[in-house]
């Protein structure tokens, strides 16, 4: 491949520098690929719809990682698989192919047809920490992408990020595990539904803040650089006879259509979780779930509808 980034300069990833030339280029080749939306702000077109894929995603995936830690989860495979394996499976794969289908896995083989409070509760320790692996694990690394780059002894910084972050859900699982080992009580006791929802609504604000910030700061960011709504959000259409002008217009089309067809996704996998819990259907719903969707983008309605279901089963 390549050895040079998108802008080309030449790479600085810290690699094997040759001496492992395949795993070179699975580090070099998703940083080419991230580096073309952050690199620099010549295409803020581009950069406005990766910064919304990378933050919409965030929010995708803490809702994931939330429902990994029920009692339902636990008793299959425990915290690990759910949240790590799917991140070394999503290596070099696109979430819009895999998150449908890794949903879809979860709702026919994992999930029971009848949610119980027992099969929702979680380990308030666990609900204690998850915000903070997310900001350690992937709030973080974006922040690097998004800033200047430097360098630290001839390796850029920058370019590093984007090649050792491709696999940032097993980074988030890696954060969730280090993190409940240091905060583990000397006496574990079982986790109970009158502790967990408060402390769960407290995460659910925190995934919808994360939903807010990464659709508003967008639709903000597009305005103010003179990138229509259509640029942001549209990808071409299949069946169109349309080519991508350059490679960045190409990579920001793949993106794109990863959050069409990933939200969607979404928001069934959390109606279906809904809805097995007896949840009420009705005009109220309906216009909580819009507010929800005019603060936080679409993301808002899955957001919505899993607090709905908690508070429900767990809130009493």
């Amino acid at each position: 491949m390549n050895d040079r980034a998108p802008s080309g300069q030449t790479f600085k990833v810290l690699c094997s520098n040759g001496r492992f030339p395949t795993f070179d280029m699975q580090l070099k080749g998703p940083s080419a690929f991230q580096l073309i939306f952050f690199e620099n702000w010549n295409y803020p077109d581009a950069t406005w719809a990766g910064f919304y894929f990378i933050g919409s995603f965030c929010a995708s995936w803490a809702l994931i990682v939330l429902e990994s830690l029920r009692g339902y989860n636990l008793q299959n495979f425990g915290i690990g698989s759910w949240t790590t394996i799917p991140g070394l499976l999503m290596f070099n794969h696109t979430p819009a192919i895999y998150l449908p289908l890794y949903l879809g896995v979860r709702l026919a083989l994992m999930t029971p047809s009848k949610m119980t409070p027992s099969d929702l509760a979680i380990d308030p320790m666990q609900l204690e920490i998850l915000p903070l692996a997310f900001i350690i694990g992937y709030v973080a690394p974006f922040v690097v992408l998004l800033l200047p780059d430097f360098l630290i002894r001839g390796i850029s910084v920058k370019q590093s990020t984007a090649a050792w972050w491709q696999q940032w859900p097993a980074y988030v699982a890696l954060c969730q595990l280090l993190l409940s080992l240091i905060w583990q009580p000397a006496v574990v006791s079982s986790p109970s539904t009158t502790d967990a929802w408060p402390q769960a609504q407290s995460v659910y604000m925190f995934i919808f803040v994360l939903a807010g910030l990464s659709h508003w700061l967008s639709v903000l960011g597009a305005f103010a650089t003179g990138v229509s709504m259509t640029d942001l959000f549209m990808p071409a259409l299949p069946g169109k006879d349309v080519k991508a002008r350059h490679g960045r217009e190409a990579a920001k089309w793949c993106v794109q259509w990863d959050v069409v067809l990933a939200t969607p996704a979404m928001i069934l996998w959390a109606g279906v979780l809904y809805w097995q819990t007896g949840g009420i259907v009705d005009v109220s719903l309906g216009q909580r779930l819009f507010v929800n969707f005019v603060l936080a983008g679409p993301l808002g309605v899955p957001i919505g509808l899993l607090c709905e279901r908690d508070a429900f089963v767990l809130g009493g």
